[in-house]
């Protein structure tokens, strides 16, 4: 499943509707402490986290996914608002795997998302990966409406 850990609920909900008829559970979480309680029962593949959260911001939480033994192959992907200066260096230290800006380009998300479910080895085989990609598409379309 995708942990979406976001302020904005438009995002959480676009990812939830999107995934509704897909195999795949998406849950979203508005700060990141709450996100990062809620983990151990959801047992998610991969978290995106919004750099810019109350309590825990990504970077935070994302060191804390990758601080516990039980949790630190969850794979994580920073979300961050153009705007926003990003800062590399906390995202050296944090470990995440890739991080992205919004507004998104669906062409990058689809090809980051997918490149981090296969090294997950959570992708098996490739008519998972054209459905994954024609998931990732859709999202897009809504964020960008």
């Amino acid at each position: 499943g995708s942990l979406v850990a976001d302020g904005s609920i438009t995002i959480q909900k676009i990812v939830g509707m999107a995934v509704e008829n897909e195999d795949a559970e998406v849950e979203g979480i508005g700060d990141g402490q709450k996100a990062f309680d809620r983990i151990p029962d959801f047992k998610p593949d991969i978290v995106l986290a919004d750099v810019d959260m109350p309590w825990l911001n990504g970077f935070q939480l994302c060191k804390k996914i990758k601080g516990a033994p039980d949790l630190k192959n969850i794979k994580v992907m920073l979300l961050s608002s153009d705007f926003e200066g990003f800062d590399e260096g906390l995202f050296k230290k944090c470990r995440a795997e890739k991080h992205i800006s919004k507004p998104f380009k669906s062409v990058d998300i689809v090809k980051m998302v997918t490149r981090v479910m296969e090294e997950a080895n959570t992708i098996r085989s490739e008519e998972h990966t054209s459905e994954l990609q024609s998931l990732v598409n859709l999202v897009c379309r809504l964020l960008l409406e």
